[in-house]
Parts: structure tokens; sequence; C-alpha cells
């Protein structure tokens, strides 16, 4: 894990300084990102934001969430939208803002749990199956660096409803429903 962290990372510088041109990051308005927090949660996230004029700017996310191990499997896969105001921009050499970014979203994860209960007639997989809508508001950071490296620290929180089986769940269950915490960190490049 920590090995393909570093090569995702050293990829990136690579491709900044390919990308590098006499534009500053301010003048380049896509930028392409990775969650690094969700790799712990076995989900790899892809972002994408399209700065638009007026300090605002609309980041969608896509990822897919996969776990195979012994008696313990996950499938499934996550969408969020944000529309980011940037009410502070520092405009110096690199893009560096504050933004406040209400979101939605949506994930479908199916869990397959191996069981130890002894009946002929069941085969001992328990299959469950969630479907999450969830809107809240978000308050980051992003900070450039070497004019197209940019580093994005975000917290926040909202509240999602989950569509599946019925238990006892704590905050960071699939199955949860209710107000939830929202917190990430992503690394990516402008282009």
């Amino acid at each position: 894990m920590k090995r393909f962290i570093l090569q995702t990372v050293l990829i990136l510088l690579v491709l900044s300084v390919i990308a590098q041109e006499k534009k500053s990051a301010i003048d380049k308005n896509h930028l392409f990102s990775v969650s690094i927090p969700r790799f712990a949660l076995n989900t790899f996230s892809i972002n994408y934001e399209y700065l638009l004029k007026n300090n605002k700017g609309i980041m969608l996310n896509a990822g897919i969430i996969l776990k195979e191990s012994e008696g313990d499997s996950k499938f499934g896969g996550n969408a969020e939208l944000q529309f980011r105001i940037y009410p502070i921009i520092m405009k110096e050499r690199v893009f560096q803002g504050l933004y406040f970014a209400p979101y939605v979203g949506y994930r479908y994860v199916e869990v397959e749990k191996q069981t130890y209960i002894y009946d002929p007639f069941f085969e001992g997989i328990k299959k469950d199956i969630f479907k999450t809508m969830g809107a809240g508001v978000a308050i980051g950071c992003k900070v450039a660096i070497v004019q197209t490296v940019v580093f994005t620290f975000e917290l926040g929180g909202g509240i999602k409803y989950t569509k599946g089986p019925k238990g006892n769940y704590s905050i960071f269950d699939y199955g949860y429903s209710g107000i939830t915490p929202k917190t990430d960190i992503t690394v990516g490049i402008f282009f």
C-alpha cells in the first residue's frame, strides 16, 4: 500500500514537471486528483474539478469500492457532486484558496460475509446490499505547489439515508443513516 501511494505521488510529480508551461496555475481551470485516505476504506476515488469564472467550481467524484478477503468481500461504487465557492483566493504564482461546498452523493455497496451457522440448506454466505444517498456542506483549503501539484484538505458533514438491511450500525458502517462527518485529503494536478 505504501509503495502504491509513493508511486502515485511520484507519477503526479513527473506529470507536473512535464505539464509546466508559461501559464500560472491560476490560468489553468482543470484539476484531476485522487483521494488518499479512501484507500484505507478499500476505495479508489478520482476527483475532477472544473474551475468556473467568478471564483466558483464544479467537482465530480467517482470511486470504486473493492475488497476480497477470506470470508469477507465488498463491491460497489460511489459518486459525488460538489459546487465549490471560493470566497478567499490568494492569487500569487500558484492557486491557493479556501472554499465552501454544498454536496450531494450516492453510494452502492454489496457486502458478502461468511457466517458460521450449521445448516445443511444454508450456504453460510450472507449478502447485503446498501444504497446510500446523502447531502451536506464541506469547507476546504486548496494549496498548489510547483505551479501544478495541488493538495486539498476538506472537513464537513451532512446527513445520509441508507436503504438496506436494518441493524445497529455505527457511524462508519455502510448501513448507517443519520448525521455523518466528511473528511478528505487529495493530491492532484492542474492542467
